[in-house]
């Protein structure tokens, strides 16, 4: 993750600034109705993915909910596999997201006469044949996120891993996260920067508390960027610097999320102290930063406990690793 800092105000938009560039953008420069198939309006495909984003979010904090409320072991079971799956489901849709970000810039990029990618279905190998720079730039811009998301996403879709849950307590602290037994600490350590980059090979938990931050973080980041590439793409295309705004409000959903990811408590495992992004709203004000770093404010011995997916099965144990 990079260095980051930005405020928003919640009476014009908490939105990224991308979303009032591409509302402005002029339809001479919008090509999707040239390409076969024809692709979606730019403001289209963003809209889309980040609903599906939205509700992932949403979703996620609902079964965090309910697991808190849980009482019976089969209650608890149930709220489990449900938190997982919305889990993993949250990650895919940050892997699709990403895979938007490149349909995007195809749709704002014309279809040269020849094709040299005739047919070709991957979005980023279509832009880079057809000698189009934006698809190299938006990635060196995002690979950290994407490598990121990928640890996660290419465990759960191609090697048939799964998130499992472990829970820490402090005291009367209680802090909930997950970990995939073969994603060790050392595959993470230079993506999931909270964590010290010392080889470790042990399985890593990560909290929830810290990671959905971190994702909340990287959707702004990556709307940051491709907001940047479509303008130097312009500029490439069409020799002009295109700097009109054309505001647009956020909607409910998205300040529902950024007042559930406000309202979280800032309780961490306790290496995650070390960076961890910090989102607030003071008065209309909403602010977002990374990294900040404090002191672990709960003492004394952690209780870790893991629940598998499979069966329920619940165990006291020493990993993941914790610090």
């Amino acid at each position: 993750m990079n260095k980051y800092q930005k405020t928003f105000n919640r009476n014009k938009t908490l939105y990224p600034n991308v979303f009032s560039v591409i509302k402005a953008l002029p339809d001479k420069w919008v090509y999707g109705d040239k390409h076969t198939p024809k692709l979606r309006h730019p403001g289209a495909i963003l809209n889309r993915a980040t609903e599906e984003i939205i509700g992932s979010f949403i979703k996620v904090y609902k079964a965090l909910s309910d697991l808190k409320i849980a009482v019976s072991v089969t209650d608890k079971q149930s709220a489990v596999s449900t938190l997982m799956q919305e889990t993993a489901t949250l990650f895919g849709h940050f892997d699709s997201f990403q895979d938007e970000c490149y349909l995007i810039l195809k749709s704002l990029s014309p279809v040269p006469s020849p094709d040299l990618a005739p047919g070709e279905k991957t979005v980023n190998a279509w832009l880079k044949r057809n000698g189009y720079e934006c698809s190299s730039d938006f990635l060196s811009r995002t690979h950290n996120i994407q490598q990121l998301i990928d640890c996660f996403t290419n465990r759960l879709k191609h090697a048939n891993q799964k998130l499992e849950f472990v829970s820490v307590q402090a005291g009367k602290i209680s802090i909930d996260g997950f970990f995939i037994e073969e994603l060790k600490a050392d595959e993470l350590c230079n993506f999931y920067q909270p964590l010290p980059k010392k080889g470790k090979t042990t399985v890593l938990g990560i909290s929830f508390n810290s990671m959905l931050r971190i994702l909340w973080l990287s959707f702004y980041e990556l709307c940051d960027a491709i907001e940047k590439v479509i303008k130097k793409h312009i500029k490439t295309l069409h020799g002009e610097d295109f700097t009109k705004r054309d505001i647009v409000k956020h909607d409910q959903r998205f300040l529902e999320v950024t007042e559930l990811m406000v309202n979280s408590k800032e309780f961490f495992y306790p290496y995650e102290y070390r960076k961890y992004a910090k989102i607030s709203i003071q008065g209309d004000i909403l602010s977002i930063s990374y990294p900040h770093h404090c002191n672990i404010p709960y003492p004394g011995p952690l209780q870790v406990q893991s629940m598998h997916g499979a069966d329920g099965y619940t165990k006291t144990f020493t990993l993941p690793f914790f610090g």
